[in-house]
């Protein structure tokens, strides 16, 4: 699948920031996704049925990242 000439793509969800450089060479224009701040805390916190509500801001980040001219 393609995109239009004249179209941004944007790739969004928690995986899709671990390979920006590759995603970035075939024609993303931007990527959201996670940052994680303190992993174990975040894994307890889903371990006992937490979710975004409970680890945003304690345990994780969200990100934008954006693709700059070379």
């Amino acid at each position: 699948m393609s995109a239009r000439q004249d179209a941004t793509v944007i790739v969004v969800g928690s995986t899709a920031s671990m390979l920006p450089h590759a995603l970035f060479r075939r024609g993303v224009d931007a990527m959201g996704g996670i940052r994680l701040t303190d992993p174990d805390s975040l894994f307890n916190i889903l371990a006992e049925g937490g979710s975004g509500y409970h680890f945003f801001g304690k345990s994780a980040e969200k990100i934008l990242m954006v693709k700059t001219a070379t």
